[in-house]
């Protein structure tokens, strides 16, 4: 996919997510300052009234978990990290792989 074709397709996504309405659940020590920035946060194109703010003790302060009817994303900065130890652990993996591979043929 081209980067034109991600650019323009970028806010008929985002305009679709506006009909659809979604749930952020942040820290509740995160929720004024959001509820302040509000206009700041909220994507233009969709409107904030379509976006419900949760306070959610279970997420870390910073992050947040976004919810639709389509699925969840965790942007947890834990979560995150919990992914990248994963990715590298594979390339570790198919590294070390490879090499065995590479000394059994020779």
């Amino acid at each position: 996919m081209s980067r034109a074709h991600v650019h323009n397709e970028r806010p008929q996504r985002v305009a679709e997510l506006g009909e659809l309405g979604l749930e952020l659940r942040v820290n509740p020590a995160d929720e004024e300052l959001l509820r302040r920035r509000w206009s700041q946060v909220v994507p233009a194109g969709i409107g904030a009234d379509r976006i419900e703010l949760q306070q959610d003790e279970r997420v870390q302060s910073g992050g947040a978990v976004i919810e639709t009817t389509h699925g969840q994303v965790d942007a947890q900065l834990e979560s995150k990290l919990a992914q990248l130890g994963n990715a590298l652990w594979t390339f570790v993996m198919d590294v070390s792989a490879a090499q065995d591979r590479d000394g059994a043929d020779a």
